[in-house]
């Protein structure tokens, strides 16, 4: 399949936002009915959330990457890598940026865990072969 660039940057949009929907759907249901504690406040989750919302990002992050890949056609791994390199940058500009936000062990295992797993994603996708070859 030839390269396109406007297939290219449509492939990472759709991902991203598949990725941030399915991720922000899955905190408010850890959050909505397995937690007493507010959406907004890391600093107060128990192992059992961290686990949760960890496993959350996972998931989210695997099928982000594989839709990319998916909807890039061509050099699908790399479509997936670069949109994991734009999450850890814009997820380390926040932390820069944003002096009050708290580091905890969540924020700091999001920041790695949710890129490698879209690459994952993107990688597993890779990995398929298409029907037309």
């Amino acid at each position: 399949m030839k390269f396109s660039l406007g297939r290219s940057f449509g492939a990472i949009f759709v991902g991203f936002f598949a990725l941030a929907g399915l991720s922000t759907i899955g905190r408010f249901i850890v959050f909505k009915f397995l937690s007493a504690t507010d959406m907004n406040n890391l600093t107060a989750l128990t192992p059992q959330q961290n686990i949760l919302l960890w496993l959350n990002n996972a998931i989210a992050g695997l099928l982000g990457g594989y839709l990319v890949a998916s909807l890039a056609g061509a050099k699908r791994l790399a479509h997936a890598i670069c949109m994991g390199a734009a999450i850890f940058t814009l997820g380390l500009v926040f932390l820069v940026l944003n002096k009050n936000a708290p580091v905890t062990t969540y924020t700091i295992v999001a920041l790695i865990g949710l890129p490698l797993g879209v690459i994952v994603g993107g990688w597993l996708r890779s990995l398929k072969k298409d029907a037309a070859s």
